[in-house]
């Protein structure tokens, strides 16, 4: 089967599955959310495993998930998330020795915790709605526009891209494309709130649907960036093998990282939930 068809039997399946979870809420979602992050931690501390770096195994792993289930119920205690998993970071640092990179190790475990739990924007995002139906759809909002990012971005930037972006870090990474991608992230949020959210009667003024737009055509690549920063010092292509035709979790949900957040403080102050 090639590459094409893997991804999109894996989008046939993956999309679906998520608009169910997300439309069911509660702790299925939540549940769901900090999988895929603990997942994406998990291939975080192989590729600095294939970087040099001696990670201290699992720690930062269960530091995400408690991230994410933390951040879910009670957001304001995210900060005293993190200061345990430094504090017992340097613990199980202290127990290996000073031979083992206790500062590479402790700031992994941080790392593995706060980067992929950015996922629980996901969470807050489905707090917005008022009903199943409207908290999905607010979800849904900042995936399909950064869709509508990657889509443009990758059609325009291979067949007319001609200035690299960022060649050091990601050589097939265009100017061209950085751009189409921008546009293409309004056309997107502009599109998905005539389509889905006027016709479930979710109010999105027109300013804070372009501003949206705006914000993760920006912050969609920076994201993909971010990890391809972190893949070629590891002398990765990908960060796993777990999604045929997509690569790692990490690969999958790298532009989001940066989008779902900004995307929650957006709405939350522009819908004024």
């Amino acid at each position: 089967m090639s590459d094409t068809r893997r991804r999109v039997a894996v989008a046939a399946v993956g999309i679906p599955t998520v608009a169910t979870v997300a439309f069911l809420g509660g702790w299925a979602w939540v549940a769901t959310v900090a999988l895929v992050a603990v997942g994406a931690a998990v291939e975080l501390e192989r590729l600095a495993a294939a970087a040099g770096a001696r990670p201290l195994p699992v720690w930062g792993v269960l530091g995400v998930g408690a991230w994410v289930v933390v951040g879910a119920v009670t957001p304001a205690a995210l900060g005293g998330t993190a200061l345990v998993v430094a504090l017992g970071a340097l613990v199980l640092a202290l127990r290996r020795g000073p031979e083992h990179g206790p500062l590479q190790a402790t700031g992994l475990a941080l790392l593995q915790t706060i980067y992929p739990g950015a996922l629980v924007a996901a969470v807050w995002l489905r707090q917005l709605g008022p009903t199943p139906v409207a908290g999905a759809a607010w979800v849904f909002l900042p995936l399909a526009t950064t869709w509508a990012c990657d889509t443009a971005a990758w059609f325009v930037g291979r067949r007319w891209g001609r200035r690299r972006f960022a060649p050091q870090v990601s050589p097939g990474k265009t100017v061209e494309g950085v751009v189409a991608g921008i546009i293409g992230a309004v056309a997107g949020a502009v599109l998905y709130e005539a389509l889905v959210l006027t016709p479930l009667g979710l109010r999105a003024p027109w300013g804070l649907v372009v501003g949206l737009g705006l914000a993760i055509g920006g912050l969609a690549p920076l994201g993909d960036l971010a990890e391809s920063l972190l893949k070629r010092q590891a002398g990765v292509k990908d960060s796993g093998r777990l999604l045929p035709g997509h690569g790692g979790l990490l690969d999958r949900v790298d532009s989001l990282l940066f989008v779902l957040p900004v995307a929650y403080l957006l709405l939350r102050w522009g819908i004024g939930r």
